[in-house]
C-alpha cells in the first residue's frame, strides 16, 4: 500500500481513489479511523497537485507570455520542492530510514502525512490561482501581477514565498518588454504596452507603477520610437541605452520607490539629449522670437501697419466693378505684408520672408460689413466655442471675413521645404493660434537646412500634439502651448490631486472662502490627517509629506483639522481670507510649507492595526514637551520643504528628513520640521542638518528670521524660538516625530479625546478600523462629499482689506 500512496502522491491515478480524494469503500473496513484519515488527507494533497499540474498543462498554452512564465515558474517549484519530496521519502522508505519506518520494516501512515503536511497550503492556494487563471481567458499583464502580489500577502510563508516567486517571474517577462519599449522603441506584438500611436493600453501596467511613472514610460517611449522611426541623423547613444538597460534589470515595479527613481532618471537622460541633440536651444529661441515677433503682436507698428495694409486692399477691391481684378489673391495679401514692414523694425529682419498668407477657399470678393458674416463683439467668444451655425474670430470676422492661413517656413527652396507648420491666422486672439503638421514625401538626401521646423514637429510629436507615428496630417494642436510644455517638459510630473470646491453661496465674491482641496486615491477621497502613509519608503526613511503652501505664495492654506476627512482651505479670520504679508526681503513663503500625512500603512485587516498606529505625527495640546517647556499646538506636525521645484496645493511629496526648529508661538510649540524632496538635485548631498548650511548657505538662518518676524506687520509681538534658534539635527527631529506619533496613535484609537472645550479634531478616515472616527465607502458622511467642480477663483476684495496673518 505505501508503494501505492507514493504513486498516487506522484501523481498517478489508483485504485485506493477512483474519483477524487475519497478512499475506496472496500478499504475503509482493513483500516484504523486515524489510518483511514491519515490516508484521505494524503489523497486530498494528491488530488490537488494533479489538478494543479493539468491545469498548468492546459494553461501554458496560452498566447500570452506571462501566463507562460508563469506555468513555468509553477512547474518548476513543483519539480524542484514536491516531486523531490516525494522521490526523497521513497529513497528513506527504501533505506529503512528510522525516521520513517519503525522497527525496520513498519511505515506508519501517520509519519508519512506529517511528511506531507507542510504543502496542504500551499497546494490549497496554488488551485485557487489556477481556477482564477482559467476562468479568464485574456489575462493583462497588469491585472496578473496586481492578483499575485495581493495573494502574495499572507501570513502563511510558503504560500507567501511561492507566490512571490510567481510574482517575480511575470514582473521580469513584463520588465523584458518595458525595457524593449523605453531603451529601442519596440511595440511588441504579443501583450503590447502600448498601442500604435504610443499611448499606453489598459492593463499593461500594474498598479504598483505609480501614474507619474506611467506618464513617464509613455513619454520616453514614445520619443524614442518617433525618433527612430523618422530615421533620425542622431540617435540616442550605444552607452545610454546600455545604461537604462542596466538599471531597469536591477528593479521591479513592486519596489515602488526604487522603480519611481529609475523611470525618472531615464526620463531626464532622454530628456537631456532631446534638448542638446533633436530641439536645440537655438532653435527654440528662433521660433519662440518668431512667434512673439508676428503671431503675438509684440512688433506692434508692423502688427497694425498689416491691418491697415489688409483694409486698403479691402477697400481697393470694393471700388473697382466687378472682374479678376476685384478679387483679393494670395499673392496680394503676401504684398501688403512686404509693404506692412515698409518703415518698421520688420523691414530688415529676414524671418519676413518666411512669412506667407493663403486663402483655403480660394480668391476672395470683399463684402461691405452690413453683408459679411459678422458676429457683435461680445458674442464673439461665444460663438467661436458653438458647434452650431457659422463660427468666426474677430480676424475673420472684421478684418476679411474669411478663414485665413498664415505659413511660416524657414526653409528657402522648395526643394527644403518637407515639411511646414501651419496656423491659423487669428491674430487679435492670440489664443486661437493653431498648428498642424504637413507631410510631404522625405529625401533621405535634405541636408542640414531643414533642421528647424523637423525639430520642432519631432519634438511635439513626443508631446501626444500629433497622432499615430509620423504619417497622419491635418490635425491641429496649440503651437504656444506645446512650446510651453516641451521647455518644461524634462521635469517628471507630479501625482494628480483634485481640488473640489465647495460653494455653499452664489456670491462669487464669497468663493474662495469655501474653496476645499480634497485628496484621492484610486478614486477614493482620503484624510491626509488620517489615510496617507506617512512613510514611502520606511526602510530608507523617506517620508511623505502633504504641501499646503506652496513656495513664494501668501495665503496662508492649511489641512482642516475639524472638517471630515481633513480637506485643505484657506484660514479664514472674521469673514476674510488669510495672507501673510511680505517682510523684506522674503515673498510669501519660503519653502514649500506643508505637513506630514499620519499613517505609516494602508491596511483594513484589524489584526494589522496595532502595528501601524505606531507611526503617526500629532501635536498634542494636553502634553508639555520637557525641553521646550510648552504644550503643543494642536496641529499636523509642520514641514518646511526645501527642495528647488515649486509644489501645489495638495501635492504628495517623497521627502527626507534633515533638522528640526522649535518657534515658540503665543507659547505653544510649533515643531517645523526641515526636509527636502528626494527627486531635488542636492537630495543625495543632503543628509544632516550641516549639509544645508554647506550647500544652501543662510537659509537656516533665513528660516530662523521669517518665522521670527513674519507677524510683525500684522502688529504681533516677535516669535521667538527654544534652543536659542538652533536647528536641532536629523537624529533630535526623528525622535519628535516619534513622539508626536504617540500622541496622534492616542487620538486616532480613542485614548485621548477628539473633542474638548479647547479644541475638535476630525478622526473620520477610511482605513482604520479599529478608530472610532472609521466610515465605510458607503456611508452617507463619505457619499455626501462634494465632487471635483472647478470654477473661477473669486476676484481680490478692492478694498484691499484682506486679513493677514
Amino acid at each position: 500500500m505505501i508503494a501505492e500512496v507514493l504513486l498516487v502522491l506522484a501523481g498517478h491515478s489508483s485504485s485506493l481513489f477512483p474519483t477524487d480524494h475519497t478512499l475506496h469503500p472496500s478499504f475503509a473496513p482493513l483500516l484504523h479511523p486515524g489510518e483511514q484519515q491519515a490516508l484521505e488527507a494524503l489523497g486530498l494533497i494528491a488530488f490537488r497537485y494533479r489538478k494543479i499540474k493539468a491545469a498548468l498543462a492546459s494553461l501554458s498554452r496560452s498566447s500570452s507570455r506571462s501566463i507562460c512564465a508563469l506555468c513555468a515558474t509553477l512547474n518548476s517549484i513543483l519539480r524542484n520542492e514536491y516531486e523531490s519530496l516525494v522521490v526523497a521519502t521513497e529513497a528513506k522508505i527504501l533505506s529503512r530510514d528510522a525516521d520513517l519506518v519503525a522497527s525496520g520494516s513498519f511505515v506508519p501512515l501517520s509519519l508519512l502525512r506529517a511528511t506531507f503536511s507542510d504543502w496542504d497550503a500551499p497546494l490549497a492556494a496554488l488551485v485557487s490561482l489556477v481556477e482564477e487563471l482559467q476562468a479568464n481567458e485574456h489575462w493583462r499583464p497588469g491585472p496578473l501581477i496586481d492578483m499575485l502580489l495581493m495573494r502574495a500577502h499572507t501570513g502563511v510563508h510558503r504560500v507567501a514565498d511561492i507566490l512571490s516567486r510567481l510574482s517575480v517571474a511575470v514582473q521580469r517577462v513584463w520588465r523584458t518588454q518595458l525595457t524593449a519599449f523605453l531603451v529601442h522603441g519596440s511595440i511588441s506584438n504579443v501583450d503590447p504596452l502600448v498601442s500604435e500611436n504610443y499611448t499606453l493600453l489598459d492593463g499593461s501596467i500594474p498598479s504598483c507603477v505609480s501614474a507619474q511613472s506611467q506618464e513617464s514610460i509613455a513619454y520616453v517611449g514614445r520619443a524614442i520610437a518617433t525618433v527612430k522611426a523618422a530615421k533620425w541623423q542622431k540617435q540616442l547613444p550605444q552607452s545610454l541605452t546600455i545604461a537604462h538597460t542596466n538599471l531597469l534589470e536591477d528593479v521591479l515595479p513592486q519596489d515602488q520607490h526604487t522603480f519611481d527613481l529609475v523611470i525618472s532618471q531615464i526620463r531626464t537622460n532622454v530628456s537631456e539629449w532631446l534638448w542638446l541633440n533633436v530641439l536645440t536651444q537655438r532653435d527654440a529661441e528662433d521660433a519662440v522670437e518668431t512667434l512673439a515677433n508676428y503671431f503675438l503682436l509684440r512688433n506692434g507698428e508692423f502688427s497694425l501697419a498689416v491691418i491697415r495694409e489688409i483694409e486698403r486692399l479691402k477697400l481697393s477691391r470694393l471700388t473697382l466693378r466687378s472682374g479678376p481684378t476685384s478679387m483679393i489673391r494670395d499673392q496680394d495679401l503676401n504684398l501688403a505684408l512686404l509693404r506692412a514692414s515698409l518703415g518698421t523694425s520688420a523691414q530688415h529682419d529676414p524671418a519676413l520672408s518666411r512669412l506667407r498668407f493663403s486663402l483655403p477657399s480660394g480668391p476672395l470678393r470683399p463684402l461691405l460689413p452690413s453683408l459679411a458674416n459678422t458676429v457683435p463683439p461680445s458674442h464673439a467668444s461665444h460663438s467661436a466655442s458653438s458647434t452650431s451655425g457659422p463660427s468666426f474670430d474677430l480676424f475673420v470676422s472684421y478684418l476679411l471675413g474669411t478663414p485665413l492661413n498664415l505659413t511660416y517656413n524657414p526653409f528657402t527652396t522648395a526643394a527644403d521645404a518637407s515639411k511646414s507648420v501651419i496656423m491659423n491666422a487669428s491674430m487679435a486672439n492670440h489664443t486661437t493660434w493653431n498648428a498642424s503638421r504637413v507631410a510631404k514625401g522625405l529625401d533621405g538626401g535634405l541636408g542640414e537646412v531643414r533642421r528647424h521646423v523637423e525639430h520642432l514637429l519631432l519634438r511635439l510629436d513626443f508631446n501626444g500634439s500629433f497622432s499615430k507615428r509620423r504619417e497622419n496630417a491635418g490635425q491641429t494642436t496649440d503651437i504656444l502651448a506645446d512650446l510651453i510644455t516641451l521647455l518644461a517638459s524634462s521635469v517628471p510630473p507630479t501625482p494628480s490631486v483634485k481640488n473640489f470646491p465647495e460653494y455653499l453661496s452664489t456670491n462669487q465674491a464669497d468663493c474662495n472662502t469655501e474653496h476645499r482641496v480634497y485628496i484621492e486615491q484610486n478614486g477614493s477621497v482620503v484624510s491626509p490627517f488620517h489615510d496617507i502613509p506617512l512613510f514611502a519608503d520606511q526602510n530608507n526613511g523617506i517620508f511623505n509629506m502633504i504641501v499646503e503652501v506652496p513656495r513664494w505664495t501668501n495665503a496662508k492654506m492649511e489641512i482642516s483639522k475639524e472638517e471630515p476627512f481633513n480637506p485643505i482651505k484657506q484660514d479664514i479670520k472674521k469673514g476674510k481670507l488669510r495672507y501673510v504679508r511680505n517682510c523684506f526681503p522674503h515673498h510669501g513663503y519660503i519653502w514649500n510649507y506643508g505637513a506630514f500625512p499620519q499613517v505609516s500603512q494602508f491596511r483594513i485587516a484589524s489584526t494589522l492595526i496595532g502595528s501601524h498606529l505606531k507611526s503617526k505625527t500629532w501635536e498634542d495640546p494636553a502634553q508639555s514637551h520637557a525641553e521646550t517647556k510648552a504644550k503643543g499646538d494642536n496641529d499636523p506636525l509642520d514641514v518646511c520643504e526645501i527642495g528647488e521645484q515649486v509644489g501645489y496645493v495638495g501635492q504628495v511629496k517623497q521627502v527626507k528628513v534633515l533638522g528640526i526648529m522649535a518657534l515658540l508661538d503665543e507659547g505653544e510649540t510649533d515643531w517645523k520640521v526641515i526636509v527636502v524632496d528626494v527627486l531635488d538635485p542636492l537630495a543625495s548631498k543632503l543628509n544632516d542638518i550641516e549639509d544645508v548650511e554647506r550647500h544652501l548657505p543662510g537659509l537656516i538662518r533665513a528660516t530662523n528670521e521669517w518665522f521670527r518676524i513674519y507677524k510683525i506687520p500684522d502688529g504681533k509681538p516677535e516669535n521667538t524660538f527654544a534652543f536659542s534658534g538652533e536647528a536641532k539635527n536629523k537624529k533630535y527631529a526623528t525622535e519628535i516625530i516619534h513622539e508626536c506619533h504617540e500622541s496622534w496613535r492616542r487620538l486616532i484609537t480613542g485614548e485621548s479625546p477628539a473633542k474638548t472645550p479647547s479644541y475638535d479634531v476630525s478622526i473620520r478616515n477610511i482605513t482604520i478600523q479599529n478608530s472610532p472616527g472609521f466610515v465605510r465607502r458607503d456611508d452617507p458622511v463619505y457619499t455626501s462629499l462634494p465632487g471635483d467642480s472647478r470654477k473661477p477663483p473669486a476676484p481680490i476684495d478692492p478694498s484691499g482689506k484682506q486679513n493677514v496673518v
